[in-house]
């Protein structure tokens, strides 16, 4: 019979939730450094966290250093161990809530970023609905890029995702909420700012840096293919310091670069050949059974008339 080399697990208590709970957060910041924000902990505390919770089960979860932030196998079962956990936990919640005719607990939504300005985006109107009818429930937001919101939705780290979806497995439930017209800029020290409209080309755009997203592996813009790509970056925000440089051109919504194009810091290019629409959409669990998740949903479609 082969020997169990270690003691018996501790019953969990209020320090060791707290401590699994720091845990999930540094694994979904890939750190602790930037896991600080998202836990309004330095860093000192949420190694102590981690620490206990190592020294409570036994465990080695992870490893720092150099090479950077690293789960080990026994940090891989028990990060997947502790999103079994808390989802139970919510279930629990949303049941009992349910039986007293309550809607309770979180619901997370994320979306991708540069929303704000956009005057198809009926978001915060559906939040202000939503806490109406929901006043217990607890919303909090995270901004990311289609690629992580949909892997964050897989992993049930979010509820729910206003994106592009560019192709979603079958666990994804989506339907389109607004197109959002992309169009390509240039910064006003971009050589081809200063060219009038009939001396640009496709060919002339060909010639310099375009600095692409790099979660569109999937789905390019139309002339993308034959661009030189000299930067990839999953950030909008990103992208349009790029294009201010003057070293770049690149893709922005165009409710985005409204304010630099009426500033005279950017021009577009091309619009009739290299512009396009992304279409957005409400992207969720097919069988999530959280009612908070059917009410988001029912108030998006009313709002968009779906």
């Amino acid at each position: 019979m082969k020997e169990n080399k270690f003691p018996p697990l501790p019953n969990l208590d209020n320090v060791d939730i707290r401590s699994l709970r720091v845990f999930m957060a540094v694994v979904r910041n890939r750190g602790f450094s930037a896991a600080s924000d998202e836990l309004n902990l330095n860093q000192p505390a949420i190694s102590s966290y981690m620490s206990q919770l190592e020294s409570r089960l036994k465990l080695t979860l992870c490893q720092r250093g150099r090479g950077g932030f690293q789960l080990t196998d026994h940090g891989e079962l028990v990060y997947a161990s502790a999103r079994k956990l808390f989802s139970a936990v919510e279930t629990f919640r949303a049941d009992v809530a349910e039986c007293r005719g309550q809607l309770v607990g979180e619901l997370h939504i994320g979306m991708v970023d540069v929303l704000a300005t956009c005057q198809h985006f009926k978001l915060p109107e559906v939040i202000g609905e939503f806490g109406l009818q929901a006043p217990e429930v607890n919303i909090q937001l995270h901004k990311s890029n289609p690629k992580k919101l949909l892997k964050m939705l897989q992993e049930e780290q979010i509820h729910a995702a206003v994106m592009p979806v560019y192709k979603a497995p079958d666990s994804i439930s989506h339907f389109s909420i607004f197109d959002e017209f992309q169009v390509m800029y240039c910064g006003k020290n971009h050589p081809l700012f200063s060219l009038r409209d009939d001396e640009l080309t496709l060919d002339r755009l060909q010639e310099t840096n375009y600095a692409a997203r790099d979660y569109t592996q999937d789905w390019t813009p139309p002339p993308s293919p034959y661009l030189k790509t000299a930067s990839l970056t999953g950030d909008i925000e990103c992208i349009a310091t790029l294009i201010l440089s003057g070293n770049y051109v690149g893709y922005l919504p165009e409710h985005y670069a409204e304010y630099w194009v009426k500033a005279g810091l950017m021009k577009p290019l091309l619009i009739d050949e290299t512009a396009y629409y992304c279409n957005l959409q409400l992207a969720y669990r097919r069988n999530d059974k959280n009612l908070a998740v059917e009410l988001l949903v029912d108030l998006m479609k009313k709002a968009y008339g779906v």
